[in-house]
């Protein structure tokens, strides 16, 4: 699994690269500045130790320098570029060096600025750096070169790094415990004192110059492992270093002999993994424990809301039963209350219409102007009489149960032709359907008064003394079929074909018979069925309705 370190530990880490950058350009500085100067503090520090050779410092303000460069991932091209030129030529002069050492040749780089003695040498060669700071900066060089870069596939840059570090940490551990100089290693192994110092900067500045990839990463992460690896670190790399350098104490001070000493260091060793062990398991137990602790307050939380829900849930389901009953028959009392209405309207409207049609019909001596108000009266009554019958239409439509089935168009269409077969009759109009005619998901009668109203609407909604023609047929559109009712009427203007959906909306006033509801039941019909409505059409150049239903 890939952990990121937080942003935090971070930010902490370049914090920390850049010191150690900064550091190793100072001490490979302050190294050429002694060569300079011929200054034997800076070169050696102390009159014991060996000196830092030219070359070394050299090649540590080289890799401070390229590290300084790339601490940041979005470096530009040209830094990068600088800073992996640096990297080849410290590994370069770390390679050179190593075959020198391992050859006995000279190459002419030991001594290329500045000449020193063997007496100033000490237990090193002349100029010339030892065998673990030419593999040191031979690695080095390597990682800071390919430091965002991988080699096979894999980024190789803290493992390069690293390999320097145990070549560094021998060497320090020959100055920590005091080795004798005169041994035949101390020629190959003598690294000056401060060389150290920088060395164990680069390596570590390498190391968290890229916190987010290689082995750091399993030390900074969040998890448990890298929990682990933090605690166990410091320890694991501290005591085994003070518990030899005490065994050597006492061996010096005579209290005990080489053997026993080996047999204390062994012992010790043993005893200070066995209690960071069960250290580290005692950690792991009391994390587990509280995070086992918490799951189980997560369950009861999540059991305690679970049955909450639940019992608000089974609360609602009643509740709305209880409003879906009330509502449902508060509906029925409404609907019989408005049929009730509609019922004594409807009385005195028919016997307004039947009167005045007596009189009409059965008094010739009527005057001019009488017959004129009873006609009046009689057409009134009329639309009055179909207002009432279009509302509670539009309200069946609104308040019916939709059960859509597979409808057959060619059924509904001349079921919808019969129901206005007198108006069509009435006007001469020309009815054209050519099949044959696919089915569509749809309630049968909503469909067919549907298609009833757009029809009589065709009919009705042409010029005086122009013969209605009306064209249906139907178009498939991929997941559904579009019906087109088309006729040569006066059109309809583009701003108001969303107008005309409305209740009681009626453009031409009372020059054609109607109530202005038959379009707002076709939109709600259609709707119900999961459709879609709507109409193409321009002044003087007919219109054409379409309705768009689910295939059958």
């Amino acid at each position: 699994m890939h952990v990121q370190p937080n942003i935090h530990r971070q930010a902490l880490c370049h914090k920390i690269a850049t010191v150690c950058a900064i550091t190793v350009i100072l001490i490979g500085g302050a190294g050429c500045l002694g060569w300079i100067l011929n200054s034997d503090l800076l070169k050696r520090i102390h009159p014991s130790l060996v000196t830092m050779k030219f070359n070394t410092a050299v090649c540590f303000v080289a890799g401070g320098l390229s590290l300084w460069l790339q601490l940041r991932e979005t470096s530009k091209p040209f830094a990068r570029a600088i800073a992996r030129c640096l990297a080849l030529f410290v590994g370069a002069v770390g390679v050179l060096t190593l075959v020198e050492v391992l050859s006995g040749a000279d190459f002419g780089i030991d001594q290329l600025m500045f000449h020193e003695s063997l007496a100033e040498a000490g237990q090193s060669f002349p100029g010339r750096m030892g065998f673990a700071s030419t593999m040191a900066f031979t690695c080095c060089g390597i990682s800071l070169a390919w430091l965002d870069g991988k080699i096979l596939g894999r980024y190789w840059s803290n493992w390069f790094a690293g390999a320097a570090s145990v070549f560094i940490a021998l060497v320090f551990l020959y100055y920590f415990y005091g080795v004798e100089q005169f041994e035949a290693i101390a020629r190959y192994a003598t690294i000056a004192l401060h060389s150290c110092v920088a060395f164990f900067c680069l390596c570590l500045g390498i190391f968290l110059a890229r916190p987010m990839r290689g082995a750091m990463l399993a030390f900074l992460g969040d998890g448990p492992g890298s929990v682990v690896a933090r605690r166990m670190l410091l320890p694991a790399v501290v005591l085994p270093l003070l518990v030899g350098w005490l065994r050597l104490v006492g061996q010096h001070a005579g209290l005990y002999s080489v053997g026993f000493g080996r047999a204390i260091f062994a012992l010790a060793v043993i005893l200070i993994f066995t209690v960071l062990i069960w250290w580290t398991a005692r950690a792991l137990d009391r994390a587990d424990a509280a995070r086992s602790e918490q799951a189980r307050q997560l369950r009861e939380t999540e059991e305690r809301f679970r049955a909450e829900l639940q019992k608000h849930a089974a609360n609602l389901e009643h509740t709305v039963a209880e409003r879906t009953l009330e509502l449902k028959e508060t509906n029925e009392q409404l609907e019989a209350f408005v049929y009730s209405i509609a019922h004594d309207l409807r009385a005195p409207l028919r016997a307004m219409q039947g009167f005045s049609e007596i009189l009409i019909q059965d008094e010739p001596a009527l005057a001019p102007q009488s017959k004129t108000f009873l006609t009046k009266i009689h057409h009134s009554a009329e639309y009055m009489d179909k207002m009432i019958l279009d509302l509670l239409a539009f309200g069946r439509t609104s308040r019916s149960e939709v059960r859509l089935t597979c409808v057959d168009i060619k059924t509904v269409w001349e079921a919808a032709v019969y129901q206005c077969s007198a108006q069509i009759e009435q006007a001469g109009a020309i009815i054209e359907a050519p099949g044959p005619f696919p089915a569509v998901r749809a309630q049968e009668a909503i469909l067919t008064q549907t298609l009833a109203n757009l029809l009589s609407n065709a009919i009705k909604f042409v010029e005086p003394g122009t013969t209605p023609r009306v064209l249906f047929r139907w178009e498939d559109t991929g997941h559904s079929v579009r019906l087109w009712i088309e006729d040569n009427g006066v059109g309809i203007d583009a701003k108001y074909h969303e107008r005309i959906f409305r209740v009681f909306e009626r453009l031409h006033g009372h020059k054609y018979p109607g109530t202005g509801i038959g379009l707002s039941i076709v939109r709600k019909g259609v709707e119900r069925m999961n459709g879609n409505v709507g109409l193409d059409s321009q002044v003087g150049k007919g219109t054409r309705f379409w309705i768009e239903l689910p295939k059958g």
